[in-house]
């Protein structure tokens, strides 16, 4: 257990005049606390905790603050069982500026309290909580973020645990058999890393371009005059038409292969022969391909039209295609635009170990979806 008691300087300063003290408890920093103690003094815990109303009758002993502190703390240290998030802030200079003093003793916080608490809130409102915390933020914070990247990534559940809540058999990257959720994200390019703006998650089975239908038509980090890359190419052509007309936002999307749009991109492009040198990579080049939108389906009247750019690389043969909705971008301008999301790759690479549930042990989806936000929040 772990008891944290408000601070009363006064009396705290008296006793240690007095000799009178009741415990020392060792206290550990590291550079996660500071992290945490600079979110603190810009009022980015005061965010997660006006974000969500406290719905405990009674037991007000621990602020519910405090909680979504040492959660986030917790999983930016590595601590991935709700077990150890009564233990993730042990520093005294932390703990002080929060008016905070702690000691271990019983009957106090411990993971019992977490689990009680999240039983009080519907699923859907812990994923409300999430993103509207992130939406204050960037407004407090005045980020503004106009190229976006939008992911689906599968999450497995730990194949120890012999039932998970609300899991879904599906196929994972490698076409292997898993089961477990999938997360939809959208990511803000700001500075030189991406910040996540928005998430969504349901059961693995559920389409990548159902899960993120929401995202894509109601999000409010999406402006006019935005760019939105699409990771998989999974969006649909009305999406994309929605996006253009209604929303003004440009798409950039990866042309899946075996498809009609990407052999007749290439054919074009082998045809008009005008080639460039790839503007980051010596060995590919490039060519851009107009009116390509016409091949995406069948009943193309409708659509916004789409631009393709090209790459070939020689030495081995291999296409790859990208299209926009931005008609007046350059073959070189669409590529900078497609590497932008490598840029910060890495970022998410790192976000999405910290979403590995391999060695989660809990099965309700409330815990799963609580460890699963918190990650996002630390980001």
């Amino acid at each position: 257990m772990v008891r944290l008691l408000h601070n009363d300087k006064s009396k705290i300063m008296e006793q240690i005049k007095k000799r009178d003290i009741d415990n020392i408890v060792a206290c550990d920093n590291c550079l996660i606390d500071d992290v945490i103690l600079s979110m603190y003094q810009r009022g980015i815990i005061k965010c997660l905790d006006d974000g969500l109303s406290d719905h405990r009758k009674q037991d007000h002993t621990i602020p519910f603050s405090l909680m979504i502190t040492l959660a986030v703390s917790a999983k930016m240290k590595g601590m991935r069982a709700t077990s150890d998030i009564p233990y993730a802030i042990r520093d005294h200079k932390l703990l002080t500026e929060m008016d905070y003093n702690l000691y271990m003793g019983e009957n106090a916080f411990s993971e019992k309290i977490i689990l009680h608490l999240l039983k009080k809130y519907a699923l859907g409102d812990q994923i409300a909580y999430y993103n509207n915390v992130i939406d204050v933020i960037c407004k407090k914070e005045d980020i503004h973020t106009h190229i976006h990247i939008l992911n689906c990534v599968k999450i497995a559940e730990n194949t120890e645990n012999t039932y998970c809540e609300n899991v879904s058999l599906t196929l994972g990257r490698k076409e292997n058999k898993m089961s477990g959720y999938k997360l939809a994200s959208l990511r803000g390019l700001y500075q030189d890393s991406g910040i996540i703006e928005e998430v969504k998650i349901e059961t693995a089975s559920v389409h990548d371009s159902a899960l993120s239908r929401s995202i894509i038509e109601t999000s409010s980090h999406l402006h006019d005059g935005d760019s939105l890359l699409i990771d998989q190419g999974f969006i649909s052509r009305e999406l994309i038409n929605h996006l253009k007309k209604e929303r003004n936002i440009d798409v950039y999307i990866p042309v899946q292969r075996n498809t009609a749009i990407y052999d007749l991109a290439i054919a074009i492009a082998e045809e008009s022969d005008d080639w460039k040198p790839h503007p980051r990579r010596k060995d590919e080049m490039i060519c851009l391909v107009e009116d390509v939108g016409i091949y995406w389906n069948d009943d193309p009247e409708k659509d916004v039209d789409l631009n393709a750019y090209v790459a070939w690389t020689e030495k081995d043969q291999k296409y790859s295609v990208f299209v926009t909705t931005d008609l007046h971008k350059s073959a070189e301008e669409i590529v900078v635009m497609h590497h932008m999301r490598w840029e910060i790759e890495e970022d998410y690479r790192q976000l999405k170990d910290y979403w590995i549930l391999d060695d989660f042990h809990h099965t309700k989806q409330s815990v799963i979806t609580f460890h699963l936000g918190n990650v996002t929040n630390h980001v």
